[in-house]
């Protein structure tokens, strides 16, 4: 691991930071074909049972999943050479996907910047707090925290309200410049009124928005688990800004994680988390190209797919260990620190200025 940090990543990276026309539109194909003809069948097998639709529209989310990558590396002006084509693209699969296109770009370029900032926790993150913001917080301080974290509210009910209610009207927490995050939320959601109205004549408004959103959320469940174990693994990397280092926190705080090749080549790589980090300039069909020259990234934050779901417990910073624990560990600390105070030991930290809410 030392040895693999100690690299000019920034230089190696620099080297996979080239769009192709041919694999970019070979990509698009290959996404929205079979992408609209799985959600035609679907509206077909509806028609005769909707007992016939689960296996065909988890297969179809699983292809708008797929969109939602290409729209993200459009964000990156990484998908094709041409970044007026990106943001049309990215625009047009922002309809699909429910998500905003400018808006969402402008957020998840924080996330790029300030990954494993403690002192910079601004957006584009699951907030995540450390051990002793949690326990010098108050009942219901924690108790906000706790459901927040509960595995229902993050890949379930935090994903609908999300996608369906807060990208429509984003006006909390709003980066600047505001206008063209709203300015891309209204247009979204007039491309989503488009597309249901286009379908209304065939099938009714009413019936295309159940579908669309039937395959939908299982495809934003994934993609929010996805987001996740990228970044909260039990050896990830979190540290105070005069600590903190981009291509560290690239490395160490961005997993590699093993999944089965259909999800892999599904969600277009971006399970190489760690090198999509050291340069979002590399299109997601050029990540695995890196690693397979670079082999010694294979090795590093590497998550196994079972090991994987262990880390939906994960859920505070430990500044003493620099690891993800989970609440049994803090309140473990706490016992440990309610001794110490009465031995004359320290009591736990204030909460940090930057802490989320």
């Amino acid at each position: 691991m030392p040895e693999a940090v100690r690299k000019n990543w920034g230089k190696i990276a620099a080297g996979y930071a080239r769009a192709d026309w041919p694999r970019a539109l070979w990509q698009l194909a290959n996404t929205l074909i079979p992408f609209f003809v799985l959600w035609f069948a679907v509206w077909q097998l509806s028609e005769i049972s909707w007992w016939l639709v689960p296996p065909v529209s988890l297969l179809a989310s699983g292809f708008l999943m797929r969109c939602f990558i290409v729209q993200h590396d459009c964000g990156h002006c990484s998908w094709s050479p041409d970044q007026k084509f990106n943001n049309w693209v990215g625009r047009f699969l922002g309809v699909l996907t429910f998500t905003p296109y400018a808006y969402w770009r402008r957020i998840h370029g924080i996330h790029h910047a300030t990954n494993g900032d403690l002192d910079n926790r601004i957006a584009g993150d699951i907030p995540t707090i450390t051990v002793d913001e949690y326990l010098g917080r108050e009942g219901w301080g924690r108790l906000r925290y706790r459901i927040f974290r509960n595995p229902i509210v993050l890949f379930v009910i935090g994903p609908i309200y999300q996608f369906l209610f807060k990208y429509r009207f984003p006006v909390e927490g709003l980066p600047a410049p505001v206008g063209p995050c709203l300015r891309s939320a209204m247009w979204t959601n007039l491309g989503i009124v488009g597309f249901l109205a286009l379908l209304d004549p065939i099938m009714g408004w009413q019936k295309a928005l159940t579908i669309h959103v039937a395959l939908l959320l299982p495809g934003l469940a994934l993609g929010v688990w996805l987001f996740y174990i990228q970044h909260n693994f039990e050896e990830s990397y979190w540290r105070r800004h005069e600590e903190w280092d981009y291509a560290t926190a690239a490395l160490k705080g961005s997993s590699y994680y093993r999944m089965p090749r259909l999800l892999n080549w599904l969600t277009g790589d971006i399970a190489v988390h760690h090198v999509h980090h050291l340069s979002a300039r590399i299109p997601n069909y050029r990540l695995r190209e890196m690693m397979a020259d670079h082999p010694e990234l294979e090795n590093v934050s590497r998550v196994e797919f079972l090991e994987s779901f262990r880390c939906a417990f994960l859920t505070l910073w430990d500044e003493e260990t620099n690891q993800m624990v989970n609440f049994a560990t803090a309140h473990e600390r706490e016992r440990e620190h309610s001794v110490g105070v009465g031995e004359g030991l320290n009591p736990p930290a204030a909460p940090s200025a930057s802490e989320p809410a």
